[in-house]
Formats: structure tokens, C-alpha cells, sequence
């Protein structure tokens, strides 16, 4: 912890900024697919129904995703499925799969964009493998106590700033 003319920095540690990374790279990837799911309903327009449907749940799997990793709702954050890393991981790995596997469809010519699909979904598959491992390994528990920490060091940091401020307006 650096002292800057009297102000404490708090930070945030090598793991818990990795870890802030890998959800960065886990909102892109998904919404990555997303768009290229997307992309590909309204670029054609014979697409199978079963297709459309499967292509349909993969864009709104995407949007649980990016609210899982942004935290946005206490419901998505609280969901079993979603909650512990170990499902986490194999629901993300999943949806990669799905994505491999749309785009293998017989007569679906994506040319040069069926590359990016390609690349986005093993991406996927990818990040679900590594929140798999982490999940094993109970990475999650630990970077639940050291953002919790951090939570606790920031607010005393704040607390000792607003004090100084304070006692030098008094002064």
C-alpha cells in the first residue's frame, strides 16, 4: 500500500485483477457470439426453423452470460447454475458447442465470416473450460474473500481521507 501525499491506495491484488480480466474477455466472447448469431438470422433468410430456435436461445444464453459476469441482477447472480463455477463453466462450454455445431449446418455458406464464428465459439468453449478448472480449484472462494477485503480496505481508506479532510478544515 503506496502513501501519495497522505492519500492511501488501496489494490486490488494480481488475482482479483486477473480474474476482473477474464470476466472482461468473457463479456466480449459473449457478446461476440451474440452478434455473429444474430448476424447470421438476418443475414439468411432459409435458415431451418430448428435453427432459427437453436440460434435464438444461443443470443439470449449470450445476454445471461453478460449479466452473470457483470453482475447485474441478484437473480442471475444467485442462480445455482451460474453461481458456483463449476456449472458456470460447463453452461458456457456449451453454448460454444452449440455455436460450433449451427455452424457446421449442410448449405450454409458464411464464407469468410463462419471463420469468426468458428473462432468466437472455441473461444467459448475455452472460457468454459477455464471456469471449469477454477471451479475445482475453489478460485471462486477466494476471490469472494479478497474482493471482500478489498471492499473493507477501500471504505477504511475513504473513511481516513474524509477524517483528514475534516481535521484539516477544522485546522
Amino acid at each position: 500500500m503506496a502513501r501519495y501525499s497522505g492519500v492511501r491506495t488501496v489494490r486490488r491484488g494480481c488475482l482479483l485483477d486477473s480474474l476482473l480480466l477474464l470476466n472482461a474477455i468473457t463479456v466480449i466472447a459473449a457478446l461476440g457470439v451474440g452478434v455473429a448469431q444474430g448476424m447470421v438470422l438476418g443475414y439468411h433468410k432459409d435458415l431451418s426453423p430448428e435453427s432459427v430456435a437453436v440460434r435464438c436461445y444461443n443470443i439470449l444464453f449470450c445476454m445471461l452470460i453478460i449479466m452473470a459476469e457483470l453482475e447485474w441482477t441478484t437473480t442471475v447472480r444467485e442462480m445455482f447454475v451460474l453461481h458456483s463455477w463449476i456449472p458456470r463453466g460447463v453452461v458456457y462450454s456449451f453454448v460454444g458447442v452449440l455455436v460450433l455445431e449451427e455452424e457446421d449446418e449442410k448449405g450454409l455458406d458464411l464464407g469468410g465470416f463462419g471463420l469468426y464464428i468458428t473462432i468466437i465459439a472455441w473461444i467459448m468453449v475455452g472460457i468454459g473450460a477455464l471456469y471449469f478448472l477454477l471451479g475445482l480449484c475453489c478460485v471462486k472462494r477466494i476471490r469472494d474473500k479478497k474482493m471482500a477485503r478489498h471492499k473493507t480496505l477501500v471504505a477504511h481508506a475513504e473513511m481516513q481521507a474524509a477524517m483528514r479532510r475534516d481535521h484539516d478544515a477544522i485546522a
